[in-house]
């Protein structure tokens, strides 16, 4: 009886989970406005609890600033919770809390947040405070060079961590001109250097009503949204200032980077270069990647876990913010056992490259992908962070209901054609980092020599086909390639198909197959004795208009 009620429960359970994914988001009821100031609004009312999410959104981070004030988006992020015109330091996130609300912030590559869930009765609390951090910091001398010791134990911290480490270092090989390949938080001299001019300068740059976007979902009145917000933001003319992104440098060779580190374990990260959100191309590397790292049934999980403890642990995302992305694939692992991890990385990846996925493992994907994605609106926080994201990243909030319906559509072919594509060889980035005491001798030419039925392209010039026709007719096609201490040769002969009648139909593919069957000087017997001595092959063949050996 028990084991019947579990199936019971655990099949109502996986009902659920299916409507879930496949529920249509609640998009009729959601506004969207643009004040006179240029503030876009995105606001939906939800009164099934008596809660308000705001979020305010600055369209600059990381990849909007300049190499050498690398750290100052975050900077930022840090001054505005040290001070404003209204609300002296230590303050803000008191009076918040007093209201029994919470707020927090942080800083990403393409954008900063600024977000508060409130009770609905002091929503405008939480509107107010936000509203005059992004307006009206004022960048106390003094709080800003406690503030700027505050960062610098931060990035000294995140160095003795080997995810940072790792992740940070995967983004500086993978990325050559793109600045993703810079940290969020900055370096240690970009952010000595900073000054409260420079800060100034930046915030009143990127800080205006044209260049956010404010989120609210919650138990609130539109028009009370609308009359609080053209308010605390008035109509203002500032121009804002113009920023270029350089186009990333397309890769043409296998990039490796091994360090050195005082961590105990070795980890391990690959990286190849994938296109931008909201193209077919990334959702489908979403689901690609539910397949090959996303939980414990995943490809790469079983093949390098659960079959075979190769590894300590095994992840894989697709990372497609705004500019170009990435397919990351996360390893932790000894260091004995990084050839044996990356050939079955390689396996997997070929595999799928040249047979696909099944039928109900890309189901299984798509549907985890979808739930994931629905799981996070669950909450009013949640949905005001997926509005915003979408309308800051991809220009368009409501783009989020055509996200499930890309990743539906998302099959077996176009999982094929990313693959093949993507992930080759020569366009990966390899990061190792290993323990002080390691002593790992990994090169290039190892590496590839580790992918499958793969040979490396020459880095000289191409060598030409030497032609020679000989008085008899025959003609000798030549090509040297000394990659490898091997030699192939293959004798073709006009024919096949197209010469064939109605009567004579398949007598090529009878010849082909007798060229091995004996010859004047060498029985079959022989012939395959001869060649399997020296570890060769050999076989026939017949096309449309050859056939041969």
């Amino acid at each position: 009886m028990k084991h019947a009620l579990f199936f019971v429960v655990f099949l109502f359970m996986g009902v659920i989970m299916v409507k879930i994914a496949s529920a249509q988001l609640p998009l009729e009821t959601l506004k969207t406005f643009t004040l006179p100031c240029g503030l876009k609004v995105i606001f939906q009312k939800n009164d099934s609890a008596k809660v308000v999410a705001i979020q305010i959104w600055v369209k600059t981070g990381s990849a909007y600033e300049e190499r050498e004030k690398a750290g100052i988006s975050h900077f930022i992020e840090h001054m505005v919770f040290k001070g404003t015109k209204h609300y002296p330091s230590g303050e803000i996130a008191k009076i918040i809390e007093r209201h029994g609300g919470s707020i927090n912030a942080y800083t990403s590559f393409d954008y900063t947040v600024y977000h508060v869930v409130m009770p609905s009765p002091a929503w405008e609390v939480g509107l107010d405070v936000l509203a005059d951090m992004v307006k009206n910091a004022i960048f106390d001398k003094k709080e800003l060079e406690q503030e700027r010791k505050v960062i610098l134990e931060e990035i000294r911290k995140d160095h003795d961590s080997p995810y940072f480490v790792l992740s940070n270092t995967l983004f500086s090989t993978a990325y050559k001109v793109y600045p993703y390949r810079r940290p969020v938080i900055g370096w240690e001299k970009t952010v000595n250097a900073l000054t409260r001019n420079e800060l100034l300068q930046y915030y009143h740059n990127f800080y205006q009503p044209k260049n956010m976007v404010i989120s609210i979902v919650g138990n609130v009145k539109e028009e009370d949204i609308k009359n609080a917000l053209n308010k605390l933001f008035p109509k203002d003319h500032f121009v804002l200032p113009s920023v270029s992104f350089p186009k990333e440098l397309s890769q043409r060779q296998m990039r490796l980077k091994i360090l050195k580190r005082s961590f105990k374990e070795t980890y391990m990260a690959l990286a190849f270069p994938i296109p931008s959100c909201g193209t077919k191309e990334a959702h489908a590397f979403d689901v690609l990647s539910q397949i090959l790292g996303g939980g414990e049934s995943s490809r790469l999980t079983v093949a390098l876990k659960l079959k075979k403890p190769v590894v300590h642990s095994i992840s894989t995302y697709a990372f497609t913010p705004k500019g170009p992305g990435l397919f990351v694939i996360y390893v932790v692992l000894e260091e004995k056992n990084i050839r044996e991890a990356l050939k079955e990385i390689f396996q997997q990846i070929e595999e799928i490259k040249q047979n696909g996925v099944l039928g109900r493992e890309l189901e299984k994907a798509k549907l985890n992908v979808e739930a994931d994605f629905i799981y996070d609106q669950e909450t009013m926080e949640g949905w005001a962070r997926t509005l915003g994201m979408f309308e800051v990243v991809e220009g368009d909030a409501r783009r989020c209901e055509k996200y499930l319906f890309d990743i539906k559509s998302v099959d077996v072919k176009r999982i094929k054609e990313v693959a093949k594509r993507f992930l080759v060889p020569n366009y990966l980035s390899l990061v190792i980092i290993l323990p002080k005491e390691a002593n790992l001798n990994l090169t290039k030419e190892d590496i590839y020599a580790l992918w499958p039925r793969y040979v490396k392209k020459e880095k000289i010039v191409k060598k030409k086909i030497k032609k020679i026709i000989f008085k008899n007719g025959i003609t000798l096609l030549i090509k040297e390639n000394h990659h490898l201490p091997t030699f192939a040769v293959s004798a073709v002969f006009l024919g096949g198909l197209r010469v064939e009648t109605k009567k004579t139909n398949g007598i090529c593919n009878f010849v082909s197959k007798m060229l091995m069957r004996g010859t004047k000087t060498h029985s079959a017997i022989e012939l395959a004795n001869k060649i399997e001595s020296m570890a060769g092959e050999v076989d026939t063949f017949c096309g449309w208009n050859t056939f041969g050996i």
